[in-house]
């Protein structure tokens, strides 16, 4: 651990365009992956303050409200913006035009729309409503801080995730049709699967666009998605019994689940197959 110091500054107070850019430029301190689309797009019943996509080809909708509560009225904002989308299929059409405008060579754009709320503070109530949202929700809450050298310091903190939550997604794949989709991941992941199955006592199936591993004596383990590059396997390995830059956990580390990127070209390595036996292990235990 490195030297700790106080830091003596003032809170300043920012507008939501300020803390918006700040954002962007460094969309990755909220996800590892995630990617910048566009600002201010306007839909029909208002505007997305940033568009993104993470790296399930979802497409992130990420809201963000200066000082003061983050109240009901702005969760109101945000199932406006969702029924947009969920009203009409063609809805969903044009926003996967607007994203492959601004990145052409990006694959199939997932109709699953995730949700980010970048907040000074949040209500209880609105945190709750949030948790029990379809779709999967975010908040990060932040402070300001002017340091002594006069630049502005934004620090993030994790809210709200409802990540973990078994979400039911309409567009069902089979396993062969998503091999077809991402060819040149189907060696690694009939890799992954041979391992996985050898270990015994474990049920495959397909759902949505992901395979999942369950223990037939007690729970999912372990899901796949596939992205353009690699492989995202994420593991039920238990709050912080794993130490490795590889491996991230939800939750900044409180959670159980994290996940490991794998790629064709590192294959799966004896560090991962101990991870996967570990979650593997978990799977089975009573809960």
């Amino acid at each position: 651990m490195g030297n700790i110091r106080l830091i003596e500054g003032d809170t300043v107070d920012l507008t939501e365009d300020q803390i918006r850019k700040a954002f962007e430029a460094n969309l990755g301190i909220l996800e590892e992956g995630l990617e910048y689309i566009d600002s201010e797009v306007q839909i029909g019943t208002g505007r997305i303050d940033t568009l993104a996509i993470d790296e399930k080809n979802r497409p992130v909708f990420i809201e963000y409200k200066k000082v003061g509560e983050f109240d009901k009225d702005a969760l109101i904002q945000l199932m406006d913006y969702l029924s947009w989308f969920t009203k009409d299929e063609a809805h969903i059409s044009h926003l996967e035009k607007h994203i492959k405008k601004k990145k052409p060579d990006m694959d199939k754009i997932s109709s699953e729309i995730r949700l980010i709320c970048v907040v000074s503070d949040v209500e209880d109530r609105v945190k709750n409503a949030c948790y029990v949202i379809s779709n999967p929700t975010q908040i990060w809450t932040y402070t300001t801080i002017k340091d002594e050298g006069g630049d502005i310091l934004i620090i993030p903190r994790i809210e709200l995730d409802n990540i973990e939550r078994e979400f039911v997604i309409s567009e069902e794949v089979s396993e062969d049709e998503m091999l077809k989709e991402y060819s040149l991941l189907s060696p690694l992941y009939q890799e992954l699967k041979s391992f996985i199955l050898s270990l015994g006592d474990v049920d495959s199936y397909m759902t949505g666009r992901n395979p999942r591993f369950r223990r037939r004596t007690g729970r999912v383990f372990a899901t796949a998605w596939f992205t353009r590059k690699w492989i995202s396997l994420e593991l039920f390995v238990g709050k912080g019994a794993i130490e490795s830059e590889r491996f991230t956990y939800w939750k900044s580390g409180e959670s159980d689940w994290g996940y490991v990127h794998l790629t064709p070209k590192e294959g799966i390595d004896e560090e991962t197959k101990t991870w996967i036996k570990k979650a593997w292990e978990n799977g089975g235990a009573s809960s």
